[in-house]
């Protein structure tokens, strides 16, 4: 019985996370037809350097393994 309870919460807690991000999404597009219903309407004018949202470029990592002592003792030479 445990094992039934345990796997019934577990898949409550899945469910209530899909519903917060149902949530959410339903959110944001609401606002987003709200921001288009005013711009239709006439009610909010939007300039051009605002929509257009700088994008920073992705930073990139580079791991380099340490050399070993005999590497480093060639390099030496």
């Amino acid at each position: 019985m445990s094992h039934e309870l345990q796997k019934l919460m577990v898949e409550e807690e899945m469910m209530m996370h899909k519903l917060c991000e149902l949530m959410v999404t339903h959110r944001k597009n609401k606002k987003e037809m709200k921001k288009t219903q005013n711009l239709l309407e006439g009610k909010e004018t939007v300039e051009a350097s605002v929509t257009i949202e700088a994008q920073r470029p992705p930073i990139l990592y580079q791991y380099r393994r340490k050399k070993s002592k005999a590497q480093q003792e060639t390099f030496c030479l």
